[in-house]
């Protein structure tokens, strides 16, 4: 059984039309009760062959914004996707190249701890601002924690850890070590500590839309 991936993406463009065409194929999609990505692919206008090369039927749409947003003239909306094991922002980028023109663009965060993904391509953060991850169980315990900054992050680790003397000169790598020798989590299989850093997806780059 494959570990699913979670990818968050922003679609946006300055023509509210194509956006809308967009945003309402994803709709029946949901509404029609098949949200996998092949149909939607289809929806749009793509041969079963293509649907095929670019979706691997393991990708759904699980959360669509309900209208899409204006900002000054900049329209935008946000899908949530599952996907099997790695991101599925090939899908999209091929549907928005192939039957867009290119005029509408994408940003996105995706997310699987299991196989260690934590990537973005929105690098400004505009979208997505989120550049740290913790993950922690301790105790019974649970905390989950995004930050936009290496500095959030510390201050968030130094108030909930302040036994294991994390300091700005500790990597992320070090954090982690810091925080499962001075609460003895290395040796406790029911408690975790995973501290992780998005990294930047320079092949998809975010842009103006025409």
């Amino acid at each position: 059984m494959a570990n699913y991936c979670s990818n968050g993406i922003v679609f946006y463009s300055k023509s509210k039309e194509l956006l809308t065409d967009l945003w309402n194929k994803m709709d029946s999609c949901i509404e029609d009760g098949d949200n996998n990505i092949k149909k939607l692919l289809k929806g749009c206008d793509c041969t079963q062959e293509e649907a095929d090369e670019w979706a691997d039927g393991r990708d759904y749409l699980v959360y669509l914004d309900d209208k899409v947003h204006d900002d000054d003239g900049l329209y935008y909306f946000r899908a949530d996707t599952e996907s099997a094991w790695a991101p599925n922002i090939d899908s999209f980028t091929f549907l928005l190249e192939e039957k867009y023109n290119d005029k509408i663009k994408l940003f996105y965060q995706s997310e699987e701890p299991g196989c260690g993904v934590f990537v973005t391509n929105d690098a400004e953060g505009i979208f997505f601002s989120d550049r740290y991850k913790m993950d922690c169980s301790l105790d019974g315990h649970f905390i989950t924690g995004y930050y936009a900054s290496f500095e959030d992050l510390l201050e968030d680790v130094n108030e909930i850890f302040p036994k294991a003397g994390v300091t700005d000169k500790d990597s992320i790598e070090a954090m982690e070590a810091k925080i499962k020798t001075a609460y003895k989590i290395a040796g406790n299989i029911d408690d975790y500590i995973v501290i992780a850093e998005f990294v930047y997806d320079n092949e998809i780059r975010g842009g103006l839309a025409a």
